[in-house]
């Protein structure tokens, strides 16, 4: 990665105006919305990877082998979505609301599936639905979040990792309390996090819109 790095990026960086800079912040205006998006992505994920673990060693018929399987397809999805992402350009081609939207959607149906039925087959579906889904959203957070001003930048990365870090730690917790409670109904409990950010999604459009088109205007000043 460093090797593709050096060989890839600019010798140096131009940075703008700070008054053209301090505008073209994806977070102006509504810095919560992104920090608790991927807050919450991770929060979810943390304690789905966390579920499989614990419903193998709980399920009658499931294998340690069968929940290494499930943990290397999650993987293996997240990488081909993220892939998918910057090989198509779709970040650049397609609204940043949408794609955080259908990610969401995906996740949420994948939970689903794994919460009603406990068959080897529909958990290897639901593993794959959740995972497409959340590794379509945190790239996308991730893309917003890369516009930001290069006076800004190490802030708005640095708190996205305090956020994730900390959606992660509580999800680990929340699962490890859950999954010893409910079992594999667990997993319907961590849509109601999703199910709210898609919530929010839909009802304050205007944070997303202000966050989407703000990183856009900054790649093409960079562009240009």
């Amino acid at each position: 990665m460093m090797v593709g790095l050096a060989a890839s990026l600019p010798a140096a960086l131009v940075a703008d105006a700070p008054a053209k800079a301090e505008a073209a912040s994806p977070l102006q205006g509504h810095p919560v919305a992104l920090l608790w998006l991927s807050a919450t992505v991770m929060f979810v994920l943390a304690g789905f990877e966390l579920g499989i673990v614990l419903q193998g060693q709980q399920q009658a018929g499931q294998s340690s082998r069968q929940a290494a399987i499930m943990l290397a397809e999650c993987s293996l999805v997240m990488l081909g979505v993220n892939a998918l992402l910057f090989f198509t350009s779709l970040l650049e081609k397609v609204p940043a609301p949408i794609l955080i939207g259908a990610g969401l959607l995906l996740a949420i149906t994948g939970l689903a599936v794994l919460a009603v039925d406990r068959s080897v087959a529909w958990m290897y579906l639901g593993v794959s639905l959740t995972s497409a889904g959340t590794g379509l959203v945190l790239p996308v957070i991730a893309y917003l979040a890369a516009g930001s001003s290069p006076q800004k930048l190490g802030v708005v990365m640095g708190a996205l990792s305090a956020a994730a870090g900390l959606g992660q730690t509580l999800g680990s917790a929340a699962a490890g309390w859950l999954f010893g409670v409910l079992a594999h109904r667990s997993y319907g409990l961590l849509t109601l996090p999703l199910l709210v950010m898609l919530g929010l999604l839909l009802a304050r459009k205007a944070w997303w819109t202000v966050i989407a088109v703000a990183a856009n205007t900054q790649r093409s000043r960079q562009r240009t």
